[in-house]
């Protein structure tokens, strides 16, 4: 996994405070992988931040190369 850019934060809609970042995940492995489930975790209490999965996880993602979704 690699940051692509520095995480930006602003204030959303619902008044709380939202963290935006970009990472990119490589299968440096000579087999196929399917992701899941992709979380965010809080380093410092090891909080769930963030779980996506199924449609949540199909609409935030996009394979290397192609347009993203949206």
């Amino acid at each position: 996994m690699q940051v692509l850019s520095t995480p930006r934060w602003f204030t959303g809609s619902d008044g709380k405070a939202h963290v935006v970042y970009e990472v990119q995940l490589t299968n440096a492995f000579p087999s196929s992988a399917t992701l899941v489930e992709l979380s965010a975790v809080d380093a410092a209490s090891g909080a769930t931040l963030a779980d996506l999965r199924g449609s949540a996880l199909a609409a935030a993602v996009s394979p290397s190369g192609a347009a993203p979704s949206g």
